[in-house]
């Protein structure tokens, strides 16, 4: 295939010129990351907690990679390790796994300590750090240098936290996002019909 003319060149007849114009629409979309505090919904479940604050519950995967989260909805597995839904291990605050010895009399203050037939048996590890990007089932990344504890959130059990998305911002930056793929849009329709025309004035 021949390459496009130099300015200058005169223009081959029959020959279009070739251009490889991508529209990336997608990419025109900020991937908006909100970091405000939803709502919290009561569910009377035991095992679901809300954290009121900045700080993230910290859980672990069986490798014990640490992970960041927000989403308290936790389950016990056979063994009583306390667990997001997602299968990942709580942490309490010494460092280990949570485990849970009864979930029928489990209790959480709002200070994040679990309480199990009437006895203390660890506190959620929670902590405060910058975040800006979500890994997927809800997690965010953890660093390791804002380890410490986070002593000023507080914690509800029986509660979960609603999503945080304002709809009325997104549907207006959706609507602000469709003007410009229209503007685009406009802008090949007009380089489609200058190379038509190129085209028809190289066959004179």
């Amino acid at each position: 295939q021949k390459p496009p003319s130099k300015k200058g060149d005169p223009i081959p007849r029959g020959y279009i010129p070739t251009y490889n114009l991508v529209l990336n629409y997608a990419g025109q979309i900020d991937n908006i990351v909100y970091l405000e505090q939803g709502a919290l919904r009561e569910t009377g479940n035991k095992l679901d907690f809300a954290i009121e604050g900045k700080g993230y519950f910290v859980v672990e995967n069986e490798d014990g990679k640490r992970f960041l989260t927000r989403d308290g909805s936790f389950k016990v597995d056979k063994d009583g390790f306390l667990r997001t839904s997602s299968g990942y291990y709580v942490l309490g605050r010494s460092g280990s796994r949570i485990v849970i010895p009864d979930t029928t009399t489990l209790v959480v203050t709002q200070e994040g300590r679990l309480y199990s037939k009437g006895n203390e048996v660890d506190s959620l590890l929670i902590v405060k750090q910058p975040v800006d990007k979500r890994l997927g089932n809800n997690l965010w990344k953890y660093r390791e240098e804002f380890a410490d504890p986070d002593y000023e959130s507080k914690v509800y059990q029986g509660f979960l936290e609603d999503s945080n998305v304002n709809v009325v911002y997104e549907m207006a930056k959706m609507i602000e996002a469709h003007r410009e793929f229209d503007a685009d849009l406009n802008v090949v329709k007009a380089g489609d019909e200058l190379l038509g025309y190129l085209n028809e004035f190289g066959r004179v």
